[in-house]
């Protein structure tokens, strides 16, 4: 009897081991995965506002995973590459032998130029917050970028020339290879795409190369004038792709009756030099020049772009621009991502941070991107330069909507 008691004991005992760790193993909390993410600022003055945007999206972002029992903790590692290319492909490098899968940085094209092989050799994925160039597009799908590309206004040019009127078109575009194998084809495929038509793609000369430039000009007037003899300049455009106007473009325009007596598009890269050296020139004033940049107002109608604002006028005394968010929504994309996938291999997370940022709505809006990578909607502004009270000022005229690809003119 004894024995058959013991025995029965030594069972109960047993069973209500294993039952323990049964329970047990079934009501542990996954184990917590660690993650690192690189950070790296393109200077050291944009240092202190990629740290306070870090370390605000990490805290949401922890305290997001420990609410849903999401098993990931994230840190941040921060970098800087000192304004130096050569220094952004040193730390790509370095952040690869510290176990480092996923950047996010890389703001200027000449940074992604100097490391977009060695990333993608050695298997590093890349969210750069603020670069424009689309020089990346078809062979670096691991180069996500959040601002939108600069080809993106390609198609509010073409349509803002189809509104006005223009169905005609030479292209004037400045030597640079970006610019020569990516924009002027794809605004060639707008215009055309909304019935346009191209007359001449003419390449021009750098205008720090003064004398090339003006030659140059006698060219194009010769070409502008033909096609206005047959079209009239009711219907002809001119499109220049310079990132600049010398003063002393101006004053060779300015001499060419041909070049002035017909309207102008420039690019958001025509940055103009102070208008006080223009306005002693007084050919702004005469010459048409319509030109789109990018919407960069403060996004009020925006919940988390407030919230992330107000942290940041609380810490740097000044506002952020639409874009400005893109660091902090680079770090939650990121993340989720990562969470996602189960992986911060390169191969997944291509195919995963699209599908994340289609459902992401942040700082800097909407988040969707294109087939390659990019963010798929920007807006535009308009504007002409005017004579305003004695002085050459630009005036908004339109703004363009990405997402219905309309133009709403205001003058």
């Amino acid at each position: 009897m004894l024995i058959r008691l013991k025995g029965r004991y030594i069972f109960a005992v047993v069973l209500a081991v294993i039952s323990i760790a049964v329970l047990s193993t079934l009501t542990s909390p996954e184990p917590i995965e660690h993650v690192q993410i690189g950070i790296m600022s393109t200077g050291t003055r944009h240092v202190p506002g990629d740290l306070f945007q870090g370390e605000y999206a990490k805290a949401e972002i922890n305290t997001y995973c420990e609410e849903n029992d999401i098993p990931y903790r994230f840190e941040f590692n921060y970098t800087d590459a000192n304004n130096q290319a050569g220094q952004a492909l040193e730390l790509t490098k370095w952040y690869n032998e510290n176990g480092v899968d996923v950047v996010i940085g890389y703001n200027w094209g000449s940074f992604l130029d100097a490391s977009d092989g060695e990333s993608k050799h050695r298997g590093i994925t890349i969210i750069s917050p603020s670069s424009t160039s689309s020089q990346h597009r078809t062979l670096y799908p691991h180069i996500i970028k959040l601002t939108p590309l600069e080809t993106h206004q390609v198609e509010a040019i073409a349509l803002a020339m189809i509104d006005g009127g223009f169905d005609k078109v030479v292209t004037l575009y400045r030597p640079n290879a970006g610019w020569d194998y990516d924009f002027v084809p794809r605004f060639n495929e707008s215009y055309t795409g909304l019935g346009g038509e191209i007359v001449a793609n003419l390449k021009t000369p750098s205008m720090s190369d003064t004398g090339a430039f003006n030659y140059s000009l006698g060219r194009v007037e010769e070409i502008v004038v033909n096609a206005s003899r047959i079209y009239g300049n009711d219907s002809l455009a001119v499109l220049a792709t310079w990132n600049y106007i010398y003063p002393d473009a101006l004053t060779f325009l300015s001499k060419r009756p041909g070049l002035m007596n017909v309207t102008w598009y420039g690019t958001d890269q025509l940055l103009l030099l102070p208008t006080e050296i223009y306005n002693s020139l007084d050919v702004l004033s005469q010459l048409s020049i319509i030109q789109p940049v990018i919407d960069r107002s403060p996004y009020t109608d925006n919940p988390v772009y407030m919230a992330l604002n107000d942290a940041y006028v609380a810490e740097f005394d000044r506002n952020l621009t639409r874009y400005d968010g893109a660091l902090y929504d680079a770090c939650w994309i990121a993340a989720l991502s990562v969470i996602e996938a189960g992986s911060t291999l390169n191969t997944t997370l291509i195919e995963t941070i699209p599908l994340v940022a289609s459902g992401y709505t942040g700082a800097t809006g909407e988040c969707s991107l294109d087939g390659y990578g990019d963010r798929a909607i920007a807006d535009f502004l308009f504007y002409e330069y005017r004579d305003v009270d004695g002085a050459v000022k630009p005036v908004e005229t339109g703004h363009y909507y990405g997402a219905s690809g309309k133009i709403e003119w205001t003058d």
